[in-house]
């Protein structure tokens, strides 16, 4: 078996001798045989090496230049849609250093329906979610929440009575709330929006129940004094000024 193999006879042995044949064989009928010295000499091989390199570091560059101009567009895409608020104006009142935001025109303010969007949905979510931990809920309700600093006077005062009673209700009968959007907020025009919701509402033994909603409000934009602590809970002087929610049973 190992003759058959490897004598010259055998199939390695054939094979080498067609490859030694196909090496020797003249390709256009001239007598002699084929020189292949070129083909395998170091030399040549370097050659190659160096082509194939210099190549390969053509396309890094290309590449490497086609990602920096990339990078570069988007950043100044997201840099032209951002948005500049004029710097505050830092007063005293009663010994305690509070800050001014001057935004005249925000509604007019490139990116500013964005922000004012994210804002307001903000707005809705910490205002009916309802988490049994009073630290936490006293902290969302209160002056260092959303809630309170991008609420008008009267519209906070309505939600401070509804509110007490919902924790007081929530937090005897052991449920939580939670608040999904089931729409994009949608502008009505002249500063009023809607959103589509639900809120879902848990008990200690796990049963759920889900309530549709429909939110309705307005804003505005105002400049008044705040404490410095709070300005970046509302940097835009957003303000809402009408709050309405209807509820049905999903």
């Amino acid at each position: 078996m190992v003759k058959a193999l490897t004598g010259d006879d055998g199939l390695l042995g054939r094979l080498f001798a067609s490859r030694d044949r196909s090496l020797t064989a003249p390709d256009d009928g001239a007598s002699g045989p084929v020189d292949v010295s070129g083909w395998l000499s170091p030399q040549s091989r370097a050659a190659e090496w160096r082509s194939a390199t210099w190549v390969l570091g053509v396309g890094m560059v290309v590449l490497g230049l086609a990602v920096m101009a990339l990078l570069t567009d988007n950043y100044r895409l997201r840099k032209s849609q951002r948005m500049v608020l004029p710097p505050p104006i830092v007063v005293a009142e009663e010994g305690k250093d509070v800050v001014v935001r001057v935004v005249p025109d925000m509604e007019k303010r490139p990116a500013i329906e964005t922000i004012t969007r994210r804002y307001i949905r903000e707005y809705i979510h910490d205002r009916h979610t309802i988490i049994l931990n009073e630290g936490y809920m006293a902290k969302v309700w209160g002056r260092d929440g959303v809630v309170y600093q991008r609420s008008s006077v009267d519209v906070h005062k309505q939600f401070e009575k509804s509110a007490d009673e919902q924790w007081k209700a929530f937090w005897a009968a052991h449920i939580e709330r939670k608040v999904v959007f089931t729409a994009p907020l949608e502008s009505l025009g002249d500063s009023y929006y809607r959103q589509e919701l639900v809120l879902i509402e848990t008990d200690s033994n796990g049963e759920v129940s889900r309530t549709s909603g429909t939110v309705v409000l307005k804003i505005q934009f105002v400049e008044r004094p705040v404490a410095e602590k709070y300005v970046r809970l509302n940097e835009i002087g957003l303000e809402v000024i009408y709050y309405k929610i209807q509820l049905e049973k999903a």
